[in-house]
């Protein structure tokens, strides 16, 4: 267990040390249950030692889908990533591209509207 616990640990700082120096951060998730996956809840979790840490990235980006279209399933996604984002001062969801019945694999790929919505998002990331 020791052992497993240097691990994650030695490997949280090598990821941290990547997303400190990143210019935006785009996160992407399925939702489950009206929040992000536990995945990506593990990673903000990690990002612990980035609190008061001089980190480059201000501009924060979220990509999520689900099955459900209701907003209410949105809602709790944005205010996970919010709830992180207030522990990093100067961060600000710059955008949200939210897909809507994608439950059987391959859905998104044929949404044409997500997809171009993700697109300008990146597009407009780099301006």
């Amino acid at each position: 267990m020791e052992y497993a616990l240097r691990i994650v640990l030695r490997q949280s700082h090598f990821i941290c040390n990547m997303i400190r120096d990143c210019d935006a951060i785009v996160f992407a998730t399925p939702i489950y249950f009206y929040s992000v996956s536990g995945q990506m809840k593990v990673l903000l979790d990690r990002t612990v030692q980035l609190y008061g840490a001089d980190y480059r990235y201000r501009d924060i980006y979220l990509i999520a889908t689900c099955e459900a279209g209701g907003k209410s399933a949105k809602d709790g996604t944005v205010k996970t990533l919010q709830g992180w984002m207030d522990c990093m001062p100067g961060t600000t969801l710059k955008g949200v591209v939210y897909g809507t019945s994608a439950l059987a694999p391959g859905a998104v790929n044929r949404n044409t509207r997500v997809l171009d919505e993700a697109y300008d998002l990146g597009k407009h990331s780099l301006t």
